[in-house]
This record gives structure tokens, sequence and C-alpha cells, in this order.
């Protein structure tokens, strides 16, 4: 410098100055290339203390500003200090411009590690994020983005952004879903999750994504819990379901805030959806009670309806769910309360309509019994079966104990009625003669057989009956047992053999019952037995008073009989007759005519039922014609109302139409067709019913015409056995007659006709030595005329025999009288 000025200073001079030739020299002249290097300030001691100060100065006012966030006052010292270290150029302005950029860094990570700290310890709070802390937090990134845009060409590069603040909210936001993910989406924590999402986006736009985000999530795992509940509802797990509802609930009432009012309608919707599952038991159980009779299957399925039921009132926390609905349907608006019912009220309905169907078998049990058949405890039965199925439910069993027991009391009443009418039976027998037809009686035995059920709805009252009628036709046996034996059977008193007959044929006509009473056979056969005796030892009696033949050939006639009688009694044992007697018949006719009598009543019930068949087609078809005509009117106006253009026309023609229609229905006595379709309805319902009760019958008819035919197809093969044939029961019949077979009994007898023959052939005329008592013959002859008429073969073949004997004697004694009266005539 001090060389280029040694001569003179370049300068303009304002007067005399040459301008060219000054900007030719400069043009000319070298450049300095750094001109910090060549001007510098000359700065005083003073000047130089004056500015450190001032720098620090500014410093100070620097931390200061910064301190109290008071960006323009930092800006503007910053600036100051700024120009003053590019003047200056000195080292200390450098340092003090350097610590306050330093400072503010520092100032601001420490602000901002400060803040996050404590918007982090806020979002793991239980209470979560207050409006102050998201107010200050967007103070703080507000601020953050104001120092960024005013100090920005003084701070580093490595400054915090409000970018890192948002991130950092978007960190805890992700880190806070992925821990709920565990908790139930009723849980507080959730509730405030979703409050601080959304209390942030309101003051972050850039956050609207995430609390969308966190919706959506919690709106998937909320319809994946109403999922699950719906999979426990189908599966009546109940106690699951409970709970499910009660977190659907609380759930509902945490998410509405953010997810809508929807959140409320599928709790709602889920109820519907158990209440419907609960109430279509009832549906279920309809076609099933809609039966005349119920099978296993069916109790069952009803028994699990019933179970899953109870299952459910029983479930107490189920029940406070119905109670928190209830309260909903009951505040809310547009509710369904008048169609609402709880657990209990599901319940009773269901027992309630089994209840129903159990008084149905009870009204038809009764009209069995005004019916009074054959067969009415075999049909009885069946129905009582189907009431003790049905009380295996424990619930039903309580509420049709008195139904029950009165059926059951009902039917110990009939059986004493049948007690009654042996009884009466027996005390009509005593006042008649001859044999008695104990079919009735028979038949109700036999029914009475197959009634031991009886002991099951009322224990002994079966025994208690057959015992009684047991003892009274035992007692009737033995009655007629005395009564015979009482009899005086000698010949002086030949009117005797009457009454015996009368007391046989009454013990024969009890045969029938032995089935029932088999101890009657044992009766019947000593009173048969004994009657015999007696009248054999009449005739031997007459045979010595009248010498009528050889004792030795009257012996052995009488063995002949006995053996000729065995072999009867064997013939008898065939077993085509035996098995009608195990079936209760005396004779094939006895059972065509019971054949014959369910045929018809078979017949009739099926005439009955394709009657009511037709009589139910003709309704449905009634109906079915009304239903169509008023179609056709409704049609008819529709498309008259289609054709008119104006507003006021089309209307006219709507009314006009609804009054045509409701016009016609009222004719055929309905108010809408809703009432027709409800009434055919209610027809095939009525009819199904009646058909079954028809069908019921027809197939216990049909049954027991089967059976009928079976005994009757059977009595046709053991017909076709050889009557010669052995049977086990023969073949015992002549063990114990000391006979070795059939074919031995056979010869015995041929060789004991041989035997009588030949005595018989060379026998000489009676001789008459003796007086002839007219008296004794003629008693004789009454007794034997008498025991002609008995029942019994046996006696009776013997008295024809004796008959004819006695009045050949008879006839030969008149000839020898009018012998010896010619004699003593001629003598003399």
């Amino acid at each position: 410098m001090i060389n280029k000025t040694e001569k003179e200073a370049q300068k303009i001079g304002p007067i005399n100055c040459d301008r060219k030739s000054l900007i030719g020299k400069l043009k000319r002249a070298k450049g300095i290339s750094c001109p910090a290097r060549a001007f510098r300030f000359s700065l005083s001691e003073d000047t130089y203390r004056t500015i450190a100060n001032e720098a620090q100065r500014y410093e100070m006012s620097i931390r200061c500003a910064a301190k109290h966030k008071n960006i323009d006052l930092v800006k503007y010292y910053l600036d100051i200090l700024k120009v003053l270290k590019d003047l200056t150029k000195e080292g200390f302005v450098q340092d003090a411009y350097e610590k306050s950029v330093r400072f503010i860094n520092e100032n601001i990570d420490e602000y901002c590690s400060e803040i996050m700290k404590k918007i982090n310890r806020a979002f793991e709070s239980q209470d979560g994020l207050r409006e102050d802390d998201i107010r200050e937090y967007k103070n703080a990134v507000e601020y953050i983005q104001a120092i960024h845009k005013q100090l920005g060409e003084h701070l580093q590069s490595g400054l915090v952004s409000s970018a890192a603040l948002l991130q950092n909210i978007h960190i805890k936001l992700w880190e806070r879903r992925h821990d709920l993910e565990g908790n139930d989406i009723y849980c507080p924590s959730v509730e405030i999750f979703l409050l601080n999402i959304y209390m942030l986006k309101a003051a972050f736009e850039e956050l609207e994504l995430d609390y969308c985000k966190s919706c959506k999530d919690f709106n998937d795992r909320f319809d994946v819990l109403v999922k699950s509940a719906h999979d426990f509802i189908l599966t009546n797990e109940f106690n699951e379901v409970a709970e499910i509802i009660l977190a659907i609930y609380k759930s509902s009432r945490v998410l509405k805030a953010h997810l809508s009012e929807k959140m409320e309608d599928k709790y709602r919707d889920t109820f519907v959806l158990l209440l419907n599952h609960l109430n279509n038991f009832s549906e279920k159980a309809e076609p099933i009670l809609d039966k005349v009779r119920l099978n296993d299957n069916d109790v069952k399925t009803l028994n699990e309806y019933i179970d899953i039921l109870r299952s459910a009132k029983e479930t107490s926390t189920l029940q406070d769910r119905f109670l928190t609905y209830a309260e909903m349907l009951k505040n809310g608006p547009g509710t369904l309360s008048d169609n609402f019912k709880n657990l209990n009220q599901i319940y009773n309905d269901f027992i309630e309509k089994i209840v129903k169907y159990f008084d149905q078998i009870n009204i038809r049990i009764k009209g069995l019994f005004e019916k009074n058949d054959d067969y009415v405890l075999e049909q009885i039965e069946k129905l009582v079966s189907d009431m003790d199925i049905i009380r295996k439910i424990p619930e039903i069993e309580v509420k049709t104990s008195g139904t029950y027991y009165r059926t059951v009391e009902n039917v110990r009443e009939y059986m004493q009625h049948l007690q009654k009418d042996a009884e009466q039976l027996l005390a009509d027998m005593d006042k008649k003669s001859g044999s008695t037809n104990y079919s009735h009686l028979a038949r109700s035995s036999s029914r009475l057989k197959n009634a031991e059920w009886i002991n099951r709805v009322s224990p002994g009252a079966y025994e208690t009956l057959m015992r009684c009628i047991r003892e009274d036709l035992i007692g009737n046996a033995q009655k007629l047992e005395e009564q015979l034996q009482r009899l005086d059977f000698h010949l002086r008193h030949p009117e005797n053999v009457a009454l015996a007959q009368d007391i046989i044929e009454k013990v024969e006509s009890m045969q029938i019952l032995d089935g029932s009473v088999p101890d009657l056979e044992k009766y019947r056969d000593r009173i048969l037995d004994w009657f015999r005796k007696i009248a054999q030892e009449a005739f031997d009696s007459i045979q010595k008073t009248f010498n009528l033949q050889d004792r030795d050939v009257y012996t052995l006639k009488q063995q002949l009989k006995e053996l000729q009688n065995i072999r009867s009694e064997y013939k008898s044992l065939h077993p085509a007759q035996k098995y009608l007697q195990e079936q209760e018949y005396s004779n094939i006719d006895q059972l065509n005519s019971e054949i014959e009598d369910v045929t018809k009543k078979l017949k009739a019930d099926n005439d009955k039922e394709q009657v009511m068949k037709i009589n139910k087609k003709e309704e449905i078809n009634k109906l079915q014609v009304i239903i169509q005509r008023y179609m056709s009117i409704t049609e008819k106006n529709s498309d008259k109302s289609r054709a008119k253009k104006a507003v006021a026309k089309v209307a006219a023609v709507f009314q006009k139409g609804n009054v045509e229609e409701n016009s016609y229905l009222k004719e055929q006595g309905f108010l809408k067709i809703d009432d027709v379709y409800e009434a055919k309805l209610n027809i095939e319902k009525d009819y199904d019913k009646k058909l079954q009760l028809i069908q019921q019958s027809c197939q216990a008819f049909s049954d027991t015409l089967s059976r009928l035919e079976n005994i009757r197809e059977q009595y046709k093969l053991f017909l076709l056995v050889r009557s010669d044939s052995v049977s086990s029961e023969g073949t015992k019949y002549l063990q114990e007659k000391q006979q070795r077979s059939i074919e031995s009994l056979n010869a015995k007898i041929e060789e004991k006709k041989k035997s009588i023959s030949e005595p018989e052939k060379n026998r000489q005329t009676y001789e008459f030595s003796g007086r002839f008592n007219g008296s004794v013959a003629n008693n004789a002859l009454l007794y034997i005329i008498q025991c002609e008429k008995v029942g019994d073969s046996r006696v009776k073949e013997i008295a024809t025999e004796t008959n004819e004997i006695l009045q050949k004697y008879i006839s030969e004694y008149g000839c020898f009288l009018n012998q010896e009266i010619t004699r003593l005539q001629c003598g003399a």
C-alpha cells in the first residue's frame, strides 16, 4: 500500500481530477486477490474492549432470549453478532457467535428431548394425554418449525426438526397400538388410546391416517368378537356367549364415539341372533308336537332342546346380559320391547307347549275310556308309554304330575270295573242254569295278561286285580265242586243228574279261562273225574242189580272205554287246538268272529279317513278360490291404476280397488287377505291332527288284525300236522296214563274189542229166576236217560250202552213173563 502511494495517492478529485488517466491506471494496475488480507480494521485497545463486551452482551442476550423462546429476539441478536463477526473478523467475536449457535442447538435439543419424554410419559400413564399435553407438544412443534424458518441460516444442519417430534408421536402410537393388541377392546387403555389419538388428530392433521387405521383395526377386532359370539351361540356355549356379549356391550360403548352408533347396532344384532336362536327351538319343536305319537328320538330331541334352554336360563351371567339389554330396549328409541322375552319366558313357553301336548294325550285317553272297546288297554298302554317318555324330562314330570296321576287313577278304576264285571258274571251264573258265555271275560283276561305295564304306573294294581279275578273264579269252581259233592247220586234220585249236568256245563264253560287262570283246569278235571266215578258206580249198581251181562265182559267194556277216552283226550291235544287255547280261543269260530269284527272296524276307520281327506281338500280349495279371486281383483285394479296418468285419478282408482277387494273379502267372511291365509293354515293343521288320530286308530286295528291273522295262519299250519304224530304234550299224557305210544294204545283197543266180541256171540239169554223189581228198573231207566243228556262223552256213552242193554233186558223179561203166563194157562 505504501509503495503504491509513494508518489501520490490514487484518488478522484471532485474538481481537478483527470478521470481518464485515473481509470487507465486502475485498469492497468494489478488487483488485490485477497481483500481480507489487504484490508484490516485498525482497532484501538478501547475499541477492541468495547467490541468484546458487546459480543459477550449479545451472547448473553441470545441465551436469555433462547431460554424464553423469544425467537425474534434471538434472531435479532444473532444477526447482529454475525454481522459483527463478519466485519471484525476477530476470533473472540467468532467464538461468541459459535457459542451462541451451539447453545441454541443444545437448548432446542434439550427442550425437544424433554417435551418428548413428557408426552411419552403421558402416553403410558393411566390417564393418558390431556389437552394441555397436546397443546404443549403442538407449541413445541410450531416452535421448532419457527426456529427452522427464522434461524435456519445460523443453526447447524443436525438440529432437531418438527418431523422428529411428529415421528415420535407415530412411534409411540405404533408401540401403544401394539401393546393393546392383547388387551380387550373395552379395557380403559383402549378407550384412552383412541381418545388420545383423536385429540392428537385434531392437533396434527398428519395423524389422520393413524387415527383411521387404529379405528379400522379396532373395528376389525370388534367384528371378530361379534363373529365369535355368533359361533358360541350356535354351539350353545352360553357362559362364553354371556362373556362375549358383555365384551361387545362394553366395546360398543367404547368404540361408538369413534366408529358411530353402528357399534351398538351390532350389539343389538347379536342379541337378536341369540333371541332368535333360543326362540327357534320352539319353532323346531312344533312339527314334533304336531305328531299324534312321539318316538324315542322325538323325546330325545325335545329333551335336548329343554337342556339347551335350561342351560341358558341357569347361566346367571347371561341373565344379567338380558337385564342390561331389556333396560336398553326400555330406554332406547324405536325398540321392540313388546316382543321381547327374557330367558325365563322363552323357557317357560317351551315347557308349556310340551305340557299342552301332554294334556292332549290325556284327552285321547279319556276318549278311549268312553269308547270302551276290547282293545282299550292296549291303546291306552301306548299313550301312557308316551306320557312316561315325556315325563322323563324333569320339568315336565313336575308340571304334569296331577294330570298323570289322574290318568293312572282312571286306569285303576277301569280295572276295578273289569273286576266288578267278572264278579257280576259269576253272580249271574249262579242264578241261571246251563253253560255261561265267558268269552268277553276271557278276552278281557287275555288283555289283562298283557297289562302288566299297569304296575309301572300303579304298583301292585295289576297283581291285585288279577288275584281278585283268580280268587273269584277259583272260588266259584270250588263252590261248584262242593255243590256237586253234596248231591245224592243214588238211583233213587235220578233228578240230581240234571243238577250235576248243570254244574258240569258251568265248569266246562270256564275252560276258555284256563289260559288266564290255569288252576281252573285242576278243579274242572277233579269235578269231571268225581262225576264220572259216581256215574260209573251207578251203572255198576244197575249191572249188578239186573245181571245185565257177564261181569268179565262188563269189565272189559269199561277198560275199553277208558282206553278210548285216553285216545280221544290224546287227539284233543292236537297242536292246532292247543295253540288256539293258548291264544285264549276255545275254537276257530271264535277267532274268525273276532277277525271279522276287527276288519269291520278297520274298514270304518279307513272310510272315515277318506271322507276326512275329501272334506279337507274341499275346504282348502274353497279358500284357495277366494285367494285367487282376491289376487285377480288386485291385479285388475293394479293394471287400471297404471293406465291413469293423473295423480288424483290414480288415487281414486286405488281407493276404488281397495273397496272392491275388501268388499269381496267381507262377503266371504274375512276382513283381510291374511285372515284367509291363516284360516287355510289352521284348517290344514286341524285336519292333519284329526287324520293322524284316525291313522293311529287304523294302525292299531291293522296291528291287531295282523296279529289275529297270524294266529289263524299258525292254526292252519298246525292243522297240517298228522293227528297221530307225536307231540311232547301228547307223549307226556300217554305216559301219565301208562301207555307207551299211540300205536300200542290202538293195539290195546282192538284187542279189547276182540275180547269183548267173542263172549257176546256165545252169550246165553238172561235168566229170570229172581223177582223183578219194577220200581228199581224204572229209577234205573230215568237215571240212565238223564245221564244220556250229560255233555261228558264218557258218561253219555256208558249211559247209552247201559240203556240199550237194560231196554233189551226189560223186553226179554216181558217175553219171559208172557211165556210163563201162557205156560201157566196151558197147565191149568
